[in-house]
């Protein structure tokens, strides 16, 4: 018979959120990484994706780990990680490489 390995206890506890903005983004830290999850809302052909849920019907989740700089910078602004949401949402191609395999939510047991 075999045995499921058991998961260490630190990816079933809540990671420490950093920063959120209801229905839109989360900020989160995680065993040092900061780690920032979006909604993008779907959209009409031609028009630029919308952040947040109440944007349309369908959307999508994204997660994306902030490399030192970005962590640095949001350190010093608050607001860097709304501006960087913004950008990667904007650059389809460049959330294409940047995001995580699997959208990650604070309370996500991965």
């Amino acid at each position: 018979m075999h045995r499921r390995p058991s998961l260490p206890l630190d990816t079933l506890l809540p990671k420490r959120i950093l920063l959120q903005e209801p229905w839109s983004y989360v900020l989160f830290e995680d065993d040092g990484d900061y780690i920032v999850t979006f909604t993008v809302a779907s959209h009409a052909a031609g028009s630029a994706p919308r952040v947040g849920r109440a944007a349309g019907a369908q959307s999508g989740d994204y997660s994306v780990m902030l490399n030192a700089a970005e962590q640095e910078m949001q350190k010093r602004d608050r607001s860097y990680v709304e501006r960087l949401v913004k950008r990667l949402t904007d650059n389809p191609a460049q959330l294409h490489v940047r995001r995580l395999r699997q959208a990650i939510w604070p309370d996500t047991a991965y």
